[in-house]
């Protein structure tokens, strides 16, 4: 190497590279490159002198990367290698360095190496802008937030300016932008908008060599001040929800996201937010609410800016439901004779918001104790007038008590209220101390009853004596006739219905009840809600006492009845029973003889036309009541205007109806 140094001091050839074993040779080897663009060049050298069998390869680098390599031979001592050696390398980077080296081979053995580098022409570039989010979206402005992604295809070079296009689809509004200014987080805030108006932008980012594509459009809404208000119905009201119908504004006024729904429940104000459903009507249910409970429902819509809209209001109650809690019993007091116990209960009605509903009856239960078991005494089902303070006295047979006398005895009352749909919880059970007699016990009561049932059997008895050795032996006659003749016998008659044969005035009832035992039950039913409507009712399990004839009890009842009312059942045709058939054919008798309508029939549920008909052909022609149509309050009523004759038709003969009615028209 030295040598060669020596040789060629003061040679006009320019010597690039470097080798290990060279020949005395004058060398010239050069690397040429022309057509650069931003994607490709021509690359060639030239070298002379040449040896045969010498080869020589053309390697492009980009940093440590091969991109290309290109071999070629001398084919003849002495030739200017040039053809066969051009590279034309494409699909390079815009703006990078490459290095090319020429590398000399004989064999294995490598000889030397030329080198030189160039740099492809600066592009375009291919990157795009992507816009983040818009912030602070108002009526009349937005503020765009955008970066550049794919910041390599940028071609190593720094933005020079943003194009920043922003238009409106739905109007002629178009504006550009050149923004020169980039940094990490670039911002562009465009006022003096439209309200409720959609904007499009499209951003593309520019270097020293041209502008970049432009990306897809990306759009947004600006705000109003609020839409208009929605249409508002009720589809369906239960005791606990609302479930309503909700048409979108007619003029939205910007994109709505959510309805805000509004009303007062317990003196405070809800406010309950909904998002909005797809579609022109969506469905929106209210929970949690209070049964029979009126509700101000007030909607509106709310868009992306939270601007409300204008309200649209809807009144809704709904509907009952069984209490929620037990009436509060404030106090009990009892009071006893010999053979029934008066209680009287008071309690405090529910608050509205626990009844849940209007108030349909309070029910009633008194307990006794009975060892260690609580046996129910008294009939429940009771229906009292709704108010503020409640207040009902009942009486309990002694016997049922089983009242010893001989201590203070305790029973315990219990109070439940209903609404139409149902009953309430039971109230705790209210503790009832009882006193017998003021104090005298059965003990006391037979001691002082004893001594005067003796001296009355012993008066007695000496008054018989007296009649039988004196009187009696005078006048010939038996001791009963003489007794009767001092006593009068309706005294002590334990029938009330004989007083009338004697000239006093008879009682008398507003409606006799015709039926058969195994109808009981209905009678029993019927017969209260009678008495409730303080109609006098003649019913021969009330009027019968002891040593009454029971022929004679009826007879009176017929007679002094103002109307009968007959339950006919599918039992009482059956049965044919001999009261029954006496007693309809008295009613019978007293509609000819009175020359008025005293029947009254009730059709049960179990008979029908025919059977009526076959039973008694003249009962099918007077207007029936029916136990299908009307409850027996409702029969109750009727019998109350007929007795005050105002207007029923109740017992009126079908035909004769018919013909007044036609007179009228």
């Amino acid at each position: 190497k030295q040598w060669y140094q020596r040789r060629s001091t003061g040679a006009t050839e320019t010597v690039i590279g470097s080798s290990t074993n060279l020949n005395p040779l004058t060398v010239n080897a050069v690397i040429h490159t022309d057509l650069i663009t931003t994607t490709s060049a021509r690359i060639w050298f030239t070298t002379r002198p040449c040896e045969v069998d010498y080869t020589y390869t053309i390697v492009l680098l980009h940093g440590d990367n091969k991109i290309i390599a290109v071999d070629g031979r001398a084919t003849q001592e002495g030739d200017n290698i040039e053809a066969g050696y051009i590279a034309q390398p494409a699909n390079l980077t815009p703006n990078k360095m490459y290095r090319i080296s020429v590398d000399r081979m004989q064999g294995q053995n490598e000889k030397y190496s030329v080198f030189a580098e160039f740099r492809t022409l600066l592009a375009p570039p291919q990157a795009t802008v992507q816009v983040d989010r818009v912030r602070k979206v108002s009526d009349t402005n937005m503020r765009l937030e955008y970066h550049v992604i794919d910041a390599k295809e940028m071609w190593d070079s720094d933005p020079v300016y943003f194009s920043i296009v922003v238009s409106s689809p739905t109007s002629d509004y178009k504006t550009e932008h050149n923004v020169t200014t980039y940094t990490s987080a670039n911002v562009l805030m465009l006022d003096s908008l439209e309200p409720n108006t959609e904007y499009c932008a499209v951003i593309a980012v520019a270097n020293s060599a041209g502008l970049g594509p432009y990306p897809a459009p990306y759009c947004t809404h600006t705000h109003s001040t609020g839409a208009s208000a929605p249409t508002v119905t009720a589809a369906s009201i239960t005791a606990l929800y609302v479930t309503l119908n909700i048409s979108r504004p007619e003029h939205e006024n910007g994109l709505l996201t959510e309805l805000e729904i509004s009303y007062i429940e317990s003196g405070d104000q809800l406010v309950k937010l909904y998002p909005i459903l797809e579609g022109a009507v969506g469905q929106y249910t209210i929970t949690n609410l209070d049964a029979h409970t009126e509700y101000n429902l007030s909607v509106l819509a709310v868009n992306l800016a939270g601007h409300k809209g204008a309200p649209a209001y809807l009144n809704v109650t709904t509907k009952e439901s069984t209490p929620e809690s037990p009436p509060a019993i404030s106090s009990c007091e009892a009071n006893s004779n010999t053979s029934h116990v008066t209680l009287s209960v008071t309690w405090l009605s529910l608050e509205s918001d626990l009844l849940n509903g209007e108030v349909s009856n309070y029910r009633l239960n008194v307990l006794a104790r009975d060892g260690e078991e609580n046996e129910t005494i008294t009939r429940a089902n009771e229906t009292y007038t709704p108010g503020g303070w409640q207040n009902h006295v009942i009486e309990v047979s002694d016997a049922d008590l089983k009242l010893s006398y001989t201590e203070t005895e305790t029973v315990s009352v219990r109070l439940a209220v209903s609404t139409i749909v149902g009953q309430g919880p039971w109230s705790q059970e209210f503790r009832c101390d009882i006193v017998a007699m003021t104090g005298l016990s059965r003990v006391d009561i037979a001691s002082i009853l004893v001594p005067v049932f003796c001296v009355i059997a012993l008066f007695l008895l000496l008054l018989l004596a007296f009649f039988y050795f004196f009187r009696f032996k005078t006048y010939k006659k038996t001791p009963y006739e003489e007794i009767k003749k001092l006593i009068n016998p309706d005294a002590f008659s334990p029938c009330q219905h004989c007083i009338h044969n004697k000239g006093m005035e008879p009682k008398r009832w507003d409606v006799f009840i015709c039926h058969v035992s195994e109808d009981i039950e209905y009678i029993q039913q019927l017969k209260e809600a009678l008495v409730r409507e303080k109609i006098d009712v003649f019913f021969a399990k009330d009027e019968l006492s002891w040593g009454c004839e029971l022929h004679r009890v009826i007879n009176d009842g017929l007679r002094y009845s103002k109307y009968g009312l007959v339950v006919l059942s599918k039992q009482f045709v059956e049965k044919c029973s001999k009261w029954t058939s006496t007693e309809l054919s008295s009613l019978h008798s007293k509609s000819r003889l009175s020359s008025q309508d005293c029947i009254l029939p009730v059709w049960k549920k179990d008979i029908t036309e025919v059977e009526v008909g076959n039973f008694d052909m003249t009962l099918v022609g007077i207007k029936a009541l029916k136990e299908e149509d009307m409850s027996v309050d409702q029969m109750a009523m009727e019998l109350k205007k007929k007795l005050r004759k105002t207007g029923t038709c109740w017992g009126c003969k079908i035909v004769r109806v018919s013909l007044e009615h036609a007179l009228r028209l």
